[in-house]
């Protein structure tokens, strides 16, 4: 059944991963990697550095090395860590829960949600930092409470049924973790959460003295002295993890990114209903039974999610991405229990009748709970992903940028200036770009830098268009030329001036619009 699982979930990461073109952050790991092929470093066409997650772009560039240049094997690593994640997950579940069921169900959960299909698509660092936090994440539990039958010489390490291994295991991967995404850090609050709750019910189950000389309080002290020491030696990381709280970049100048809701409202959310309702029921049963494993994942997901909703200024669902395998585990385990619960009832129930066949049960409730899930949006919704040509697949929006730069290809436009809402994307596909049209009013320090007295793309090294003045200089300097615009970027004033919009439709050609109207290509002269 896993194997079933698995390939069903391989084929939704995999097929037709050319079919789409790149999304705006792909292109970070993909134009770098390309510079590192180049013996360059990892850097963009502007010259500037792109060290962030540097670990994934390196991946890119061998799968590049091995598969060629293109869509597929850009997004290659991402896919094999997506389809990795669900062994991880059925692993975790079976080994926390001592139940294969919750295992099954998570697997499968894992493998069909379309906020992991998507992810897995895309070329960016988010599948596998969700592979190496939640291996982190079961490895400490393994390490501190040890389920497995182990032998130590340590006495103290026998003493609190420590497991060494799984230690060394958890610090690797939070190691690798912490090196692709900073949000790695939340694990702490959880952790330190988890030894609180420990803590408490020793007070209740035992006495005060044995909750006070346990491994929970020594696991908090600890805890605490790291981040101290962390403080004094290594201030750049607490710097690093403030400069993540207050991130708020210009595309995210929304009211709902900062809602301290939003991550509620997207796991509550009418696309995710069945998959909120079992975990409702999880969390019940886990708090009537206090389950010490349950209790565990609760810790990690629910405080590290508070905090990521109310210390953080930017909310967007990525940054929850890895918590989200918790979540799934635990909506697994309600799931499970639900099912059990009613065959026991219908059981109970059938025996009062002359139907008494104790598969019957079984199977009627197993028919329903199939039918839940096929009646699911998001599981209808992710069999469609991998034919999607633009829109949404389940993680972010993709553009017809392969499109729109074929087009242009194809118009003998050698020598004639290209100018983009998107610069680096033209870059890539078309070879080549000249301008960027941008609204300067908005500062943008994360996209626009000054080089040379003037104002370029971070990214692409174009020269920016802010104003009418300044597209009509151009368009007088020369004779004919092409505009590539993403109707998005388009329609938005933070990114193009309002009469810059307006002049474009009024005095430039219409030339061409992408099949699902997301880019629309103008020319002049």
């Amino acid at each position: 059944m896993l194997l079933a699982v698995m390939a069903g979930g391989a084929y939704l990461r995999l097929a037709n991963l050319n079919g789409q073109s790149f999304w705006v952050d792909e292109m970070n790991h993909v134009v770098a990697a390309q510079s590192l092929l180049q013996g360059n470093g990892a850097v963009f066409p502007s010259g500037m550095p792109y060290d962030r997650s540097l670990l994934f772009t390196k991946l890119v560039a061998y799968s590049f090395s091995f598969l060629g240049v293109s869509e597929f094997s850009a997004r290659f690593p991402s896919a094999v860590f997506g389809v990795l994640s669900i062994p991880l997950v059925f692993f975790v579940a079976v080994r926390m829960f001592r139940h294969a069921g919750v295992g099954w169900v998570a697997a499968f959960l894992q493998a069909f949600t379309p906020f992991n299909i998507g992810w897995s698509r895309v070329s960016r660092m988010y599948a596998i930092f969700q592979f190496f936090f939640l291996l982190a994440a079961y490895a400490l539990y393994e390490g501190i409470e040890g389920t497995r039958e182990k032998k130590s010489r340590i006495r103290l390490f026998q003493a609190w049924n420590l497991d060494i291994f799984w230690l060394a295991v958890a610090v690797i991967a939070l190691a690798i973790a912490i090196y692709l995404q900073v949000l790695s850090g939340v694990l702490l609050p959880g952790l330190l959460l988890y030894f609180l709750v420990m803590i408490l019910a020793m007070v209740m189950t035992k006495n005060f003295t044995s909750a006070l000389t346990s491994k929970y309080v020594c696991f908090i002290v600890l805890s605490l002295l790291g981040v101290a020491a962390i403080a004094v030696m290594a201030p750049g990381i607490l710097a690093q993890a403030r400069e993540a709280m207050n991130f708020s970049p210009n595309w995210a100048q929304y009211d709902y990114v900062q809602n301290p809701f939003y991550y509620f409202w997207f796991l509550t959310s009418n696309f995710y209903f069945t998959i909120a309702a079992f975990f409702l029921i999880g969390v019940v049963m886990a708090t009537a039974e206090f389950k010490k494993s349950a209790v565990y994942l609760l810790s990690l997901f629910v405080l590290p999610l508070a905090l990521l909703s109310t210390l953080f200024v930017l909310k967007v669902e990525r940054y929850m991405f890895h918590l989200f395998p918790l979540y799934l585990i635990i909506s697994a385990y309600g799931a499970v229990r639900l099912f059990e619960y009613a065959v026991d009832l219908s059981k109970t129930t059938l025996q009062q009748t002359s139907l008494r066949s104790p598969k019957l049960a079984g199977v009627i409730i197993a028919l329903v709970f199939l039918g839940i899930l096929g009646a699911s949006d998001w599981l209808r919704f992710a069999r469609k992903i991998p034919s999607l040509r633009a829109g949404t697949n389940g993680a972010v929006t993709i553009e017809e940028w392969n499109d729109a730069c074929t087009f242009v290809r194809r118009q003998n436009a050698e020598g004639q200036p290209v100018l983009s809402t998107l610069p680096v994307a033209v870059y890539y596909y078309l070879g080549r770009v000249d301008y960027m049209m941008a609204n300067m009013e908005n500062g943008r320090g994360e996209e626009i830098i000054m080089k040379n007295g003037a104002a370029i793309d971070y990214y692409s090294n174009a020269r920016v268009v802010d104003t009418v003045e300044e597209l009509q200089q151009l368009m007088q300097s020369q004779p004919h030329g092409w505009l590539i615009v993403d109707l998005y970027r388009l329609s938005e004033a933070r990114y193009v001036r309002p009469e810059v919009k307006a002049f474009i439709e009024r005095q430039l050609q219409r030339r061409y619009v992408t099949p699902e109207n997301t880019i629309a290509i103008f020319s002049w002269g």
